[in-house]
């Protein structure tokens, strides 16, 4: 994907979500009363140097592990040790994940070799879709949705091209897929494949 591609993904991203954007209105009901008291701690601890088992803050405290979006998250632990998470950073990962399925859409449409216009069209139309907005509250729905993409391509490439680097591609999609997303979305996925 080229980079005015990406940069006009971006700028829709702020156009469509501006008050998220720029910090006018903060994301509501599950978004903060699930995910950021999880991931406030998860990446307390880890700028503390402890290891999170026991999360104080979800339901009288549960074991870090029965949380639904696993701790093998990647982005857990870069956000977590980078920046920590707040309701700030958590607004600007869900950005990102927007972002994400925008760019993956794209790829997933170059695998069948679209056009260029088209394909950039209907990724707009992927990341700005009912369930993104519908599901906003929800980052693991929208992980997963950005995701999908990215493991259906991977899939489509190792079934045309038995070989190492595409194994190691749909390793990794699913990877992403199992710890990154809604563990419905992810069965779901795991019919289609």
């Amino acid at each position: 994907m080229k980079k005015k591609g990406i940069l006009l993904l971006f700028l829709v991203i702020i156009v469509a979500f501006w008050q998220v954007a720029f910090l006018q209105n903060g994301m509501k009901w599950d978004f903060v009363d699930a995910f950021l008291p999880s991931r406030y701690f998860f990446s307390e601890s880890i700028l503390n140097n402890q290891f999170p088992l026991w999360n104080p803050y979800l339901l009288y405290g549960t074991p870090i592990f029965a949380d639904l979006v696993s701790v093998f998250n990647p982005e857990f632990w870069i956000v977590g040790n980078l920046f920590g998470y707040s309701n700030i950073t958590l607004q600007y990962m869900f950005l990102v994940y927007i972002l994400v399925a925008g760019v993956s859409f794209f790829w997933f449409l170059k695998q069948f070799d679209s056009e260029y216009k088209i394909s950039l069209c209907l990724s707009v139309a992927y990341m700005l879709s009912g369930l993104t907005v519908g599901n906003a509250q929800h980052l693991a729905f929208v992980a997963g949705y950005a995701l999908l993409p990215f493991v259906m391509a991977s899939y489509f490439r190792f079934i045309r091209q038995f070989n190492r680097p595409n194994l190691a591609q749909l390793a990794i999609s699913l990877f992403l897929m199992v710890y990154a997303s809604y563990p419905g979305l992810t069965i779901i996925s795991g019919y289609f494949l």
